[in-house]
């Protein structure tokens, strides 16, 4: 017969819901940091502070015992965020920073996270894969060739029925007899 291990699946289920919650924090904050130069100050405020509400709601919310370690660094994050918004700081500095605290949370707490905004790959996944063998000259479907630049300088195709070049010198300008041979 199979032993089920129901506390502990619901222990591990809470840590996931905790970890789910604090994943959409993670990725408004994403959001607000790629998008905040782009948003003017009141917007980039009203956005922390929606922020800062989800994160209430999460710290207000009931937790067990064993997740109750990981929500002084959420709140620690709320009240940066809080701080620098009343007092109109850094705050594109300071959502980077709280990004970068909630991913270390979620890395601590070993719940699979959205990494949408990171700068470096992981050392897991190669920066570059090779193409499969027979399918290196192949262009993935739906992607075109790289197209040439309009506004680089280039010169005219050649003529097909100009004369060949001679060998190791300039072809014959027009209007101009051909060099001797």
């Amino acid at each position: 017969m199979i032993k089920l291990d129901f506390e502990e699946y619901l222990l591990n289920e809470n840590k996931n819901y905790l970890g789910e919650k604090i994943g959409d924090i993670l990725t408004a904050l994403q959001d607000l940091s790629q998008n905040g130069k782009a948003m003017g100050t009141r917007q980039l405020m009203r956005g922390t502070e929606g922020v800062c509400n989800q994160i209430r709601k999460v710290l207000h919310s009931n937790w067990q015992k064993t997740n109750e370690k990981y929500l002084p660094t959420v709140q620690k994050v709320g009240v940066a965020l809080m701080k620098a918004a009343e007092e109109k700081d850094d705050l594109p500095s300071i959502i980077d920073g709280a990004v970068g605290e909630l991913e270390g949370l979620l890395d601590r707490m070993k719940v699979p996270v959205n990494t949408l905004a990171t700068a470096e790959p992981t050392p897991a996944e190669p920066a570059t894969t090779a193409p499969p063998q027979g399918q290196q000259d192949q262009q993935p479907q739906g992607q075109q060739p790289p197209q040439p630049d309009p506004n680089a300088q280039q010169a005219p195709p050649p003529d097909p029925n100009a004369p060949p070049a001679p060998p190791g010198g300039q072809p014959p300008q027009p209007g101009q007899p051909p060099p001797p041979a």
